[in-house]
């Protein structure tokens, strides 16, 4: 199953969310989430460290690029292979548009998210913190 969400609307009710850009000036924009295409994988990864009934929430540095490049979780884990686990898909399967400076330049942002894992079997588990879901 690949589950793609395009975020120009706030409907996104399900699946990710926005946050800052790094440099982000008062009229400038954070990354915006164009896809996540790694459902399944992050499904797997979830199931292989039994937390498919738990919440997660992330933070993702996205370059000017828009390439997700580090990963942060809420929480910390025992075991590094466990967080390495359930980041690599977040990084893999995330494209965004870059945030804005003040200017329209791309710049470093961050993007913040909750995996509810129990909701994301049903098509509902990445939530959109920005719009109040």
């Amino acid at each position: 199953m690949t589950l793609k969400l395009m975020l120009p609307a706030a409907a996104l009710s399900a699946l990710a969310s926005a946050s800052h850009a790094d440099e982000m000036s008062v009229d400038g924009s954070g990354p915006q989430l164009i896809a996540f295409d790694g459902v399944q994988q992050l499904t797997q990864a979830a199931s292989r460290q039994r937390m498919l009934t738990q919440m997660l929430g992330y933070t993702l540095t996205v370059d000017a690029a828009g390439n997700a490049t580090e990963c942060t979780l809420s929480r910390k884990f025992r075991r590094k292979a466990t967080e390495l686990a359930l980041c690599r898909p977040l990084l893999r399967f995330s494209r965004f548009e870059p945030a804005r400076d003040a200017a329209g330049n791309a710049v470093e942002g961050t993007y913040s998210g909750t995996i509810d894992f129990k909701m994301l079997m049903s098509g509902k588990g990445l939530r959109d913190e920005s719009a109040g879901y």
